[in-house]
C-alpha cells in the first residue's frame, strides 16, 4: 500500500512526512513484503519532486529535492540488508523507483565501450 497524505492543505509538509516514513521503513524493516509496500510512495515522491522542481518554493532550505531522494537511494543501495539492496536495485533498474535510467548521448565517433547510465528524473 501507499503512505497517504495527512492533509492536502500543506503538500510540501505531507511529502516530507512520506519521505521520512519511507526512509524509516528502509532503515528499520527486514521483511521483503514490508519493504516492497513503500515503493509506490517512493515513486510518488519522485513525481512530486519532478513536478515541483522549478517552483518558487525551491528557495526554501526544507524543500524536498533530488538531493534528498538520492540520499535515500544511496542508503538503499548501500544497506547492510541484502533483501533491501536486491529489491532496490531490481526496482531501480526496472524503472519502478520513480527514476528514469537512460544512456547518455554520445558523439558518433565515441567508442561503444564507454557507455554508462545516468540518473534522470522521470519524464512527465
Amino acid at each position: 500500500g501507499q503512505i497517504t497524505s495527512v492533509s492536502s492543505k500543506n503538500n510540501s509538509n505531507n511529502q516530507w512526512i512520506k519521505y521520512v516514513m519511507c526512509f524509516e521503513t528502509f532503515e528499520m524493516e527486514t521483511e521483503q513484503h514490508l519493504i516492497d509496500q513503500v515503493w509506490d510512495s517512493v515513486a510518488e515522491l519522485c513525481t512530486f519532486i519532478q513536478n515541483n522542481d522549478n517552483s518558487t518554493d525551491n528557495k526554501s532550505k526544507t524543500h524536498l529535492d533530488w538531493t534528498w531522494m538520492s540520499a535515500m537511494l544511496y542508503r538503499i543501495f548501500l544497506s547492510d540488508n541484502p533483501i533491501l539492496r536486491k529489491l532496490g536495485l531490481y526496482r531501480f533498474l526496472n524503472g519502478n523507483a520513480g527514476v528514469q535510467v537512460d544512456e547518455p548521448e554520445q558523439a558518433v565517433d565515441a567508442p561503444k565501450s564507454t557507455k554508462s547510465t545516468l540518473l534522470q528524473p522521470p519524464k512527465k
